[in-house]
């Protein structure tokens, strides 16, 4: 059972499953497989009512807004025509489609992965379940030191079923300190690329140690647990019957009796077993759930496991569809969704389809599934849905894998301590010439376990005009899931250079934990003299937010970027099918003597590629217009919000709008009746002006040469102005209110040494008000009070 004996047995395992499928390969039954392209408006709940009936309904990719191509056993077609759902036939047998695609020469080279173990394996560029076994004996021999391979249990057909653990000290549990994940693939034994996503995945980790920092900080801070081939038999079985590659039995290879054989090892587990929506108790169907719980060794091995090592997440992966489905599968209810959602808008890739439960992202129920149990045993568990298609062409094995390690790996970390940025204050009303930059920075400890300890964030200019005056900033420690920010004790930099007003400036930022970085990106600040016109953060519930008809735009404490809410277009889960929701900001902005507007927010989403969309619009009177900021999409004739983003602070110029006395907005979601997201969040909206400041000029004053001076100052409303220069020069007098509003202006000629000027503000309201001039020696500004 131990690493020595599976090293031991290896090369006589080999050689015994090479005799066997020279021997049985051309003598099984094989049932044909199409692929169909299905209309789902045909018929109300369409995919939940073939789940009832045993078909595997669990993976598809969408061809329409309402229509779906997915493939299905000549037994499960039959299903379809007893119904009278209609069909359109894409591809007649598969398992030749397959054979052929994996043979064509431009298909069949795996492109570099940059590993060195990593190679293609013989199953169409597919490891098989012989060479999975040698390449876990490999790692076990060649990195023993971190490396723990173990038999945890046998096939139904007496094939080993093999788990690894890596990890520094790998023969000493280590949980107490460390945080465990736990990854496993191939449940259903058509679905390579899961497999070989964690054998990536796993290499990677075993060849960057003690030469890459990530790596080597999570193999020394972590305990990893994989299972690569939970189904060895239905995977020997495909390649028994299709030895290139394409074989499409998904289940495992127990006799059910009347000629059936297997059991869906995914509703063979205990919560939720036994319910006929969410799985088949039809021995022939390719749901079939078994006699019992755990009636099956390959379930039973993964339930031992897991109860010896109690995991904080998981990742039970599967392929295909681009999804991430999160519990409960059997019933469309949630399992704090808002932790599920926090982590899965983080770590899913930009354009995968989504995340969410089973009948929000499939539109289907599943029981008995893996994901359902590890999450009652306490751990936070999603199947993703990796790929395109049960087997695609080796040639994209690499971007398959490549694309889905940084998920794996936010998976790792957040099993343990993870710090991570979650906002910033910008504590100055001005960036201009000669201020000095005043910032306070937040964060948080994503990690379910541990503390972040000996927390660091450094955070550099990308501009050369702004010069850090303190830009590193030790936090201590964080516990858990908990925020910190830096208090009294600002970062701070200097301008040093001239800017521009409304101009964005970009600053990275990073943290670490440990001495190891957790976080790097970008923040942004504007230059200028900012006034803010309107800011809403939610905690009030968003009163001057209208949703349309029907309601479903509401704040919610999901997920925010300040405080505890935000806007949402969902309260609490995903946007329903064939949403057409909208939210009226319910006021208007006067813009009419604005210098540089802006609109600015911090905004997560995800959408359906393709599919669904929010567009933000702006209407000052003529009617609404879409609006484009850095991260919107153009896409169907627009810019639109979709694919997947964690949260981003965004900026849009305004400018457009200048004069409008009446500015709305509005934020529209558009949806299909398929897969739907978790949607558009909202968050510290905000309409500010940028202007020149009053106090500051392009270059030096020379305030020896020029004295300005209000006689009386406070005054009534008339007043005399008085200035001195030592020469003529022309001049422009500009007058502000205390919120920038620009008031009155005229031209002035100065004459060398005193001027005098009579002015008159009778009418306006008391106040402070700035009174700032320009001339050839720079700019001066002094305040006066009107009373």
């Amino acid at each position: 059972m131990i690493m020595q004996a599976l090293q031991c047995c290896t090369l006589t395992l080999i050689l015994l499953s090479v005799g066997m499928l020279a021997k049985a390969q051309h003598s099984l039954p094989v049932e044909a497989y199409s692929k169909i392209e299905l209309n789902l408006s045909q018929q109300e709940n369409l995919l939940m009512s073939l789940a009832a009936d045993g078909l595997a309904v669990d993976h598809f990719m969408k061809t329409g807004p309402n229509s779906i191509e997915l493939i299905l056993s000549e037994s499960e077609l039959q299903v379809l025509e007893s119904r009278n759902i209609q069909y359109d036939l894409l591809v007649s047998d598969m398992a030749a489609y397959y054979e052929r695609m994996l043979q064509t020469p431009a298909n069949r080279e795996m492109a570099g992965c940059g590993l060195q173990h990593f190679d293609d394996g013989a199953m169409g560029g597919y490891h098989t379940y012989d060479e999975v076994v040698a390449h876990l004996t490999a790692m076990a021999t060649e990195f023993g030191e971190i490396v723990n391979l173990t038999e945890i249990g046998a096939s139904i057909e007496g094939r080993p079923i093999l788990a690894v653990k890596i990890s520094d000290n790998v023969e000493t549990d280590e949980s107490a300190e460390e945080g465990v994940v736990y990854f496993d693939a191939l449940h259903h034994a058509r679905e390579p690329i899961s497999m070989e996503s964690a054998l990536f995945y796993m290499w990677w980790l075993l060849e960057n140690y003690g030469n890459d920092a990530e790596a080597t900080y999570l193999v020394d801070h972590r305990e990893m647990y994989f299972v690569p081939v939970v189904n060895p038999d239905g995977y020997v079985y495909n390649q028994q019957t299709n030895p290139n590659g394409g074989g499409l039995w998904r289940k495992n290879r127990r006799d059910a009796g009347n000629s059936c054989f297997g059991i869906d090892l995914n509703r063979n587990y205990s919560f939720g077993w036994g319910m006929d929506s969410g799985s088949s108790n039809d021995p022939c169907t390719q749901t079939y759930r078994g006699t019992e719980p755990f009636s099956e060794p390959e379930t039973r091995a993964i339930r031992d496991l897991l109860s010896g090592i109690n995991p904080a997440i998981a990742f039970s992966c599967h392929t295909y569809g681009d999804k991430f489905l999160s519990p409960f599968g059997y019933t469309d209810s949630l399992a704090t969704y808002e932790v599920y959602a926090e982590f899965a808008s983080e770590f899913i890739p930009p354009t995968y389809a989504g995340y969410g439960t089973t009948a929000k992202m499939l539109g289907y129920v599943s029981s008995g599934t893996t994901r359902d149990f590890l999450h009652v045993e306490g751990a936070y568990a999603w199947t993703p849905e990796i790929g395109h298609s049960f087997w695609e062409p080796a040639s994209v094995i690499c971007e398959r894998v490549q694309e889905f390690m940084p998920t794996m790996k936010y998976l790792t970390w957040v099993s343990g301590n993870f710090v991570r940025f979650q906002n910033f204050e910008l504590l100055n009303d001005q960036i201009w010439q000669g201020d000095t930059i005043r910032l306070n920075v937040r964060l948080k400890n994503r990690g379910l376990a541990f503390p972040s300890t000996d927390v660091i964030v450094s955070l550099e200019s990308l501009d050369e005009r702004i010069i850090p005056i303190r830009n590193s900033i030790s936090y201590g420690n964080i516990a858990p899931r908990a925020y910190m920010d830096n208090g009294s004790d600002p970062f701070s930099f200097v301008v040093e250079g001239e800017l521009e007003v409304g101009e964005l400036l970009p600053f990275e930022l990073s943290a670490t934990q440990d001495g190891q970085e957790s976080y790097r990106g970008q923040i942004v600040l504007a230059a200028g003299r900012r006034t803010v016109l309107y800011s809403d953060d939610f905690e009030s519930g968003g009163e001057d937010w209208l949703p349309g008809t029907p309601i479903s735009w509401d704040t919610t404490f999901m997920d925010s970027r300040s405080g505890f809410h935000s806007l949402a277009d969902s309260r609490y889960g995903n946007y329903p099918p064939n949403a057409n929701s909208s939210v009226l900001f319910g006021q208007n902005i006067d813009l009419s003597n604005a210098n540089h507007p802006q609109l600015e927010f911090d905004a997560k989403w995800s959408m359906e590629e393709d599919y669904d969309y929010v567009v933000l619009q702006a209407d000052a009177g003529n009617g609404f217009e879409p609006l484009e900021g850095l991260f919107s999409t153009f896409s169907g004739g627009q810019p639109r919000y979709i694919y997947n983003q964690h949260w981003v602070q965004e900026y849009i110029n305004l400018n457009n709008y200048i004069g409008s006395p009446a500015v709305s907005f509005r934020l529209l979601l558009r949806a299909d009746g398929g897969v739907h997201s978790d949607g558009f969040y909202l968050d510290d909206f905000k309409v500010v002006d940028y202007s020149e400041p009053l106090m500051s000029s392009s270059r030096e004053v020379n305030v020896e040469a020029v004295n300005l001076a209000v006689l009386p100052n406070p005054n009534r409303g008339r007043f005399d102005l008085s200035v001195t220069t030592p020469r003529p020069t022309p001049a422009q007098l500009e007058v502000y209110t205390a919120s920038g509003k620009l008031v009155q202006e005229q031209h002035l000629e100065l004459v060398k040494e005193h001027n005098q000027f009579p002015c008159n503000l009778e009418g306006y309201p008391p106040g402070v008000y700035w009174l700032r001039l320009k001339t050839d020696f720079g700019v001066l500004a002094i305040p006066m009070v009107l009373f």
